[in-house]
């Protein structure tokens, strides 16, 4: 299956959807984690990593995990 992610990086928050490429999202709404941008780089992309972990983890395809 191939899957799409959505990531939106705000000051406060990332905002995460899946999408299935058939405009079929994988996430009701979409999955909030929270950004710590403003400690840098590093810490940043962890966090969108991080993030993106649990979003799957939410996702409906427990084959994808």
């Amino acid at each position: 299956m191939q899957v799409v992610a959505g990531v939106d990086l705000g000051g406060n928050a990332i905002n995460y959807t899946l999408d299935e490429c058939k405009e079929q999202f994988l996430i009701e709404g979409l999955f909030e984690y929270p950004a710590r941008s403003k400690e840098g780089p590093d810490i940043c992309l962890q966090q969108i990593e991080d993030g993106l972990k649990k979003a799957v983890e939410k996702g409906a395809f427990p084959s994808f995990r």
